[in-house]
């Protein structure tokens, strides 16, 4: 692919057939996410897992996304914002 993902939507990054597991799927399969289901139900949170995207806390001030269409970036551009004074 030209992104350079893998797979469509992060859930299924580094899915094992054999075992039916994935670090991402571990994280979420916490008591918190159990509770946000039963709030919102079934069909509300399959529309959350595929179509936006969900980062957690990670190893500090990082965040890891664990849902919706992978963020790939090659490159990042740094962008120059100029001080446009009026006079």
């Amino acid at each position: 692919k030209e992104s350079g993902c893998d797979c469509q939507n992060v859930i299924c990054a580094r899915y094992d057939k054999y075992d039916q597991t994935s670090p991402i799927l571990e994280l979420l399969s916490s008591s918190s996410w159990e509770l946000l289901l039963k709030r919102v139900g079934a069909d509300f949170m399959v529309y959350l897992l595929q179509h936006t995207s969900i980062f957690l806390p990670f190893l500090g001030r990082k965040h890891q996304q664990v849902s919706g269409p992978p963020l790939c970036i090659k490159q990042m551009e740094t962008l120059t914002v100029h001080d446009n004074k009026r006079k």
